[in-house]
């Protein structure tokens, strides 16, 4: 199990954890520092092995910073498997805990699996409208109003299925009229798999795509910027998808 790095022993998460594995044995306790770097995130997660039966549940926590350096501190040992026409099994060697087990299956599965022919998607341009003039903004609480799309109507796409909203000040800047039109499979409309203001994102990320920057550029020698040079090349706007959680951001990606 892949946990989050506050699901450990500690004093406050003791009662939890202890109620998770109450009839479990841990055998072994990991805690990841920078497993998902690659991925660009830098939260640490904790790395437990469980067996499905009453026993030991606190064992040394290893501590390493990626998965390599598990598998170069910690050896992975083949359960014994029982041998045909003996008369005397050898019972398999009882699991010690810190240590790692590769299971093997003890028979292969043999049931055809029934081939499934996959159905070319459907691609469709996106019919949506343009508004001359902006959406009104809704009724204020607080410093916030509720978010809508303020320049485009899709034709078919429901609301957010939770409640969205953004800054009065960001809400009284009206989104700019996009001229660019997505193509994407049926099914993200009849199917919701994504709301208009999700939507919304795929248009303005394409429609920043499709323009580029005034000026010839080289990457910056530190970070991931641009500066201007006569010998450089051409770059494309880019989109920054700042969306809160709830929003979807990995959805509209």
């Amino acid at each position: 199990a892949i946990m989050p790095d506050w699901f450990t022993t500690s004093a406050k998460l003791a009662k939890i954890y202890e109620d998770t594995f109450s009839s479990c044995t841990v055998r072994t306790s990991i805690r990841l520092d920078k497993c998902y770097h690659k991925q660009g995130t830098s939260v640490a997660v904790r790395l437990y092995v469980i067996d499905k039966i009453p026993g030991q549940i606190r064992p040394a926590v290893l501590a390493r910073e990626t998965v390599a350096d598990v598998a170069s501190a910690v050896p992975i040992i083949k359960r014994a498997t029982a041998q045909p026409n003996c008369e005397t099994r050898a019972a398999p060697p009882k699991a010690k805990p810190g240590v790692l087990f590769k299971a093997m299956r003890a028979t292969p599965i043999t049931k055809p699996v029934k081939a499934r022919v996959a159905q070319p998607p459907k691609i469709e341009a996106l019919a949506f409208n343009t508004l001359d003039m902006p959406r009104v903004l809704g009724e204020q609480s607080g410093v916030y109003i509720p978010y809508r799309p303020s320049r485009v109507d899709i034709v078919g796409a429901r609301e957010h299925p939770t409640p969205l909203v953004e800054s009065v000040a960001m809400g009284s800047i009206p989104a700019p009229i996009p001229d660019y039109v997505p193509a994407l499979q049926d099914r993200v409309l009849q199917e919701s798999l994504l709301s208009e203001a999700q939507i919304e994102t795929v248009i303005y990320a394409g429609n920043a795509w499709q323009q580029y920057l005034p000026g010839l550029f080289v990457p910056a020698e530190e970070g991931v910027g641009l500066q201007l040079d006569e010998n450089g090349r051409a770059y494309r706007k880019g989109y920054f998808l700042g969306d809160g959680t709830g929003a979807g951001k990995g959805r509209q990606i």
